[in-house]
């Protein structure tokens, strides 16, 4: 299974890179027996890979600006 974090924010100057990182992902884990035995029971196969997160963000003028240029 492959996990990452995904964050929804209205006002992307407000995202951190922190709040979707693996570090945090796996102190969420490690702070919660419930929700770790969860995620393992619908992994199925026992493994567990995680990578850096996101953020969702609505269209908008501002978030354009503020957001790094990507081709294609």
């Amino acid at each position: 299974m492959f996990m990452q974090a995904l964050d929804a924010k209205f006002d992307i100057s407000v995202a951190e890179a922190e709040q979707v990182s693996i570090q945090n992902v796996e102190r969420l884990l490690a702070g919660s027996g419930s929700i770790a035995r969860r995620v393992m029971t619908v992994s199925r196969c026992g493994r567990l890979m995680m990578g850096d997160g996101g953020v969702a963000v609505p269209e908008h003028w501002s978030t354009r600006a503020l957001l790094p240029k990507r081709d294609g």
